[in-house]
């Protein structure tokens, strides 16, 4: 009799969870049928929140649309699935490139706030000063202006060595550093590849004439801009030098040569600078100025 008395001790208890349950329920009916009005608003809500759900599931279901492939192009090849990876690539670079970003220091804060007050300072003092110039008597106005001039001397020092300090704070200086070798290392080493080609003969190349009719400057400054478009253009720079008016035995005489390799001036084609880059062999105008927007489309005309 004992395993049957266990069983009817669970079934009691079910039986007794089961009764809990229905008055529980049944209180709740009675209680909102006595607030109709209060069982109406909450029936509004639940409604409501389960039309705020739907727009919001067909909303994620229009982006997932306009997100997945084309048809075309899920099944496309490399070329759709190469692109597929660049971007997925690109998107990690991003992330790694927001996770790695190291904010300010404290000494770079406290510098960039000393700057900032210090130019706020500089307008306070300024504002005053030229408001006073209208109280000046004429006889005393040189010397109060001379003493303007020298407090503000004073104040853009003061200025110009906090941006200094800020500029070196939490190890931008050596990263600055760092950054300008680098660039200076590639512009050197792209000059090197471009004056020395493996072939001279069949390199392009731009011919360049320092007998400017200005001063000596103005004449280095020429073979600068030479440079210039000869490496926007990707080209040889063929420097033409001879009875040069500040020495008559040509560049060579007095400055290291452009070029260790390639001094030729033959090419399959030649012509004067005009519309087209494919001549192989330029001779350039004369150069009054130039410009950074002539320099980049040299170089992605070439």
């Amino acid at each position: 009799m004992r395993p049957w008395t266990g069983s009817w001790r669970w079934i009691m208890l079910v039986l007794l969870a089961w009764g809990t349950l229905l008055f529980y329920i049944g209180g709740h009916l009675v209680r909102d049928s006595e607030h109709p009005e209060r069982s109406s608003r909450e029936l509004s809500k639940i409604l409501a929140k389960l039309e705020r759900l739907k727009q919001q599931n067909e909303d994620l279901r229009r982006m997932a649309e306009t997100l997945r492939l084309p048809d075309g192009q899920t099944d496309g090849g490399p070329g759709a699935m190469g692109k597929l990876r660049n971007l997925e690539e690109q998107l990690i670079k991003a992330k790694e490139k927001i996770n790695s970003y190291r904010s300010p220091g404290k000494d770079q804060e406290e510098l960039r706030r000393k700057v900032e007050n210090g130019v706020r300072e500089l307008w306070y003092f300024v504002r005053s000063e030229l408001k006073k110039l209208t109280l000046v008597e004429t006889g005393a106005l040189q010397k109060h202006v001379d003493t303007l001039l020298q407090d503000l001397g004073h104040q853009q020092r003061s200025i110009m060595s906090d941006l200094y300090h800020l500029s070196q704070a939490d190890g931008a200086g050596d990263w600055r550093e760092k950054e300008a070798k680098e660039l200076s290392d590639l512009v050197q080493n792209r000059i090197t590849y471009l004056q020395n080609p493996q072939d001279c003969s069949k390199a392009r190349k731009l011919l360049c004439n320092i007998n400017k009719g200005c001063g000596y400057g103005c004449q280095l400054h020429h073979v600068v801009y030479c440079f210039m478009i000869a490496y926007g253009t990707q080209r040889t720079l063929i420097l033409e030098s001879q009875n040069w008016r500040y020495a008559t035995g040509g560049w060579e005489t007095v400055f290291k040569p452009v070029s260790d390799t390639c001094t030729d001036r033959t090419g399959a084609s030649t012509g004067h600078w005009s519309g087209t880059l494919k001549i192989h062999f330029i001779f350039l105008f004369v150069v009054l100025r130039l410009n950074m927007g002539f320099f980049i489309l040299c170089f992605l005309a070439s």
